[in-house]
């Protein structure tokens, strides 16, 4: 069950950030397009560039966060100040 709740834990994370760097990028391609003129297919492909990236850093962060909050289960309190002390 607990691997199952970290399992979950990761996607959600995954998830949330996917979506917080889709309204990132829809805000600012908003703007490029309103405010500035710039072509859509312009961004099209930027956004296209760093998808890869972006899709690698957000299972990076999913892995990060899981790591703790397992940390956090069997640590309690202690892991916080080992989160410190690493970053």
């Amino acid at each position: 069950m607990r691997a199952c709740a970290l399992l979950w834990f990761a996607a959600a994370v995954f998830g949330v950030f996917m979506a917080a760097d889709a309204v990132n990028f829809a805000l600012i391609a908003t703007y490029a397009v309103i405010g500035m003129g710039v072509p859509a297919r312009v961004l099209r492909g930027s956004v296209v560039t760093t998808l890869a990236l972006q899709f690698a850093t957000s299972l990076l962060t999913a892995g990060v966060a899981v790591a703790f909050a397992f940390a956090f289960g069997h640590l309690g309190i202690a892991s916080v100040g080992l989160a410190a002390v690493i970053f």
